[in-house]
């Protein structure tokens, strides 16, 4: 990826945050001295041999912060670890880390873990810098921008200072950084955050802490700004305020304990119920049924709109079509925790919840970029001949609906979904036109799918039939493998096979995949084949020879 932006096409704001003016405990220990990182930096449109020393050099990049040379960046580096050296034992009262992101798929830190040492072998947590950082500013929210993470809140020392930074997304840039010197007395007091033997094993354990917590401090934020602009409760303001000291709390959870489906615990209920509390300050009913388009993104903190929601569905039997609406749920503050829907579908050909139409509830799920989805189509609960819905309160349940008639007359119906308690009824207009969808189309269809490794993009020998099964009934007929499935063999200098490869690989692959009509795989040459460089004969001769065999 090259990026051509310059800084004269870039409006540049800088966080309105600044430091205090230096005094006797804002002193920058850290000018001049040495560090070292881990990873080493590879951005290649800022990488110099600077990079050992600009990071506290006291300069600071001026323009675009990946086109300056006077910048330290990483790409595809999680996390990086950053260790100043302070050169002996030293009082910290603060820590500053200046960096810049919002646009080009650069993303802000997702955390900046600071932790002290006297050695550089046994280190103490001494608290997230991003998280400490927030009581004074918040990085630009749209747009390219500067940031200075920074607090003077801390009450530590150490001789080394080590920095680990996690990026929310590809790409991490850094400026200068500072270290700002304590009180005397800091050095009499214990430290208290714990025992770190090995920072990379402890940032491991931390990541799932860190991504839950930022989730909640990024859906309390929206939720706080949209109390802003519609009252001013004063017990919903003390909720949200007693809940944000509470994520500040949090030490640790397990990852065995953890699930990514929204909400993630009983604080991100909490602020939830919160929002629900505001949508009834906006006159919204307690259940709300809406829509928009199916393919659009969905936001767990986005306000529902009016306007209802009709299913329109238009097909080929024998084809695949979907539609989707949503239910919010909202009551008056603290009010009940959930409400439970029951909903069937009548009055189309095949009786009641007809078998050619598959209903499936699709959660929140958060991602590792921060940006919370609703992607998961798990089939939706169904009791008694009715599809249960268990919603919280204060968030959006989408409902997602996949047509597949195969034997149904050509011709237009209506019908209607009904929900109970409550939530009416909402018609749907189906058409089947006097064609038929092919059972093996003409267009070849494929994807990536690595269905030949037994783990790959989460794809596992315990789902991977199912998978399988599932990608073909919706035609595709183009399944891919990675390079590992067709091994190169062994050659000599004149590119002559002297060992062949094993077949055992693809012949497993294809047998999971009988009667397809191309197998595709991605070989992954670069430059070479076997060893030999692309374009000469003994790179061509090999090549044949292996395509041969």
């Amino acid at each position: 990826m090259v990026f051509l932006a310059t800084a004269q096409h870039v409006e540049v704001q800088e966080s309105t945050s600044r430091l205090p003016a230096y005094g006797q405990h804002n002193e920058n220990i850290a000018k001049g001295r040495k560090y070292t990182l881990v990873l080493s930096p590879n951005y290649q449109h800022c990488i110099d041999p600077g990079d050992g020393t600009q990071l506290t050099d006291g300069i600071h990049t001026e323009g675009y912060f990946w086109t300056q040379k006077s910048t330290v960046g990483w790409s595809a580096a999680h996390p990086v670890i950053i260790t100043v050296d302070l050169e002996s034992v030293q009082p910290i009262s603060g820590v500053s880390f200046n960096t810049a992101a919002g646009v080009a798929g650069v993303q802000w830190p997702l955390s900046i873990l600071t932790l002290v040492s006297d050695d550089g072998k046994t280190y103490t947590y001494a608290g997230d810098l991003v998280a400490l950082s927030a009581e004074h500013s918040q990085p630009k929210a749209d747009g390219y921008g500067l940031n200075r993470f920074w607090t003077d809140r801390l009450r530590a020392y150490g001789r080394y200072v080590a920095l680990v930074v996690s990026g929310g997304g590809q790409y991490t840039f850094a400026d200068e950084i500072e270290i700002y010197r304590g009180q005397d007395e800091f050095l009499n007091e214990p430290l208290l955050g714990g025992e770190v033997k090995n920072v990379m094993r402890f940032f491991g354990e931390m990541e799932i802490t860190l991504h839950v917590k930022r989730r909640l401090r990024d859906d309390l934020a929206q939720v706080r700004k949209a109390l802003a602009d519609v009252t001013r409760n004063e017990e919903l303001t003390q909720e949200l305020a007693a809940i944000e000291e509470e994520i500040a709390a949090i030490k640790e959870i397990p990852a065995k304990e953890f699930r990514a489906v929204l909400p993630l615990n009983d604080l991100h209920r909490r602020i939830f119920s919160v929002q629900a509390a505001i949508w009834r300050e906006k006159g919204m009913e307690s259940i709300t049924i809406w829509q928009k388009n199916r393919w659009d993104m969905l936001s767990p903190t986005e306000t529902p709109r009016d306007g209802g929601a009709k299913i329109d569905v238009a097909m080929m039997e024998n084809e695949y079509r979907s539609a989707a609406f949503n239910i919010s749920y909202s009551t008056h503050y603290p009010g009940p925790g959930q409400i439970e829907l029951e909903m069937l579908i009548r009055g189309l050909p095949g009786g009641t919840n007809p078998y050619y139409i598959t209903v499936h509830e699709v959660p929140f799920t958060d991602t590792k970029s921060g940006v919370p989805i609703a992607a998961a189509l798990p089939y939706a609960r169904k009791e008694r001949n009715r599809f249960r819905f268990e919603i919280p309160k204060g968030m959006t349940r989408q409902i997602w609906l996949t047509f597949h008639p195969t034997d149904i007359p050509a011709g237009e119906y209506t019908g209607a979904i009904a929900l109970e308690p409550k939530g009416g009824e909402i018609p749907i207009n189906l058409k089947i036109y006097p064609f038929t969808f092919p059972d093996q189309p003409t267009l070849h269809l494929g994807g990536w799918d690595y269905t030949d490794r037994e783990d790959r993009y989460d794809v596992t020998p315990d789902n991977r039939e199912a998978l399988i099964q599932h990608l073909r009934e919706h035609y595709v007929d183009t399944p891919w493998a990675t390079n590992g499935v067709m091994p190169r063999g062994k050659y000599d200098g004149q590119g002559n096979m002297i060992e062949e490869p094993s077949p055992e690989d693809f012949r497993k692959w294809v047998e999971r995949w009988p009667d397809v009509r191309k197998y595709c795989v991605f070989v992954s040459v670069r430059d070479s084949f076997a060893g030999l460089k692309m374009g000469t004969a003994p790179f061509k001769n090999a090549v044949a020879q292996w395509t041969t065999w």
